[in-house]
């Protein structure tokens, strides 16, 4: 019982972590929007903040997808 408990605990912490971390990116884009509307050397460090950003939302997303009730087994996918 408790070991089933643990391994949702780790399917849910999967998928709320990737998560905290793209609220954090958006609040940072957020706050380097409005620097930018001030500066436009900000600007520059837009970019590759949202391009991390989009990067993170992908996994993200592969994540959620894959973290179903079934989805705690392991499992070898090939594509070729």
């Amino acid at each position: 019982m408790a070991k089933g408990t643990i391994q949702k605990i780790k399917v849910l912490n999967a998928v709320l972590k990737p998560f905290e971390e793209l609220d954090r990116a958006k609040d940072d884009l957020l706050a380097m929007a409005e620097l930018a509307d001030e500066d436009a050397a900000f600007e520059e460090e837009i970019a590759p903040a949202l391009t991390t950003a989009e990067t993170t939302l992908a996994a993200f997303e592969l994540k959620a997808m894959m973290s179903g009730k079934s989805d705690i087994c392991n499992a070898i996918v090939r594509i070729q």
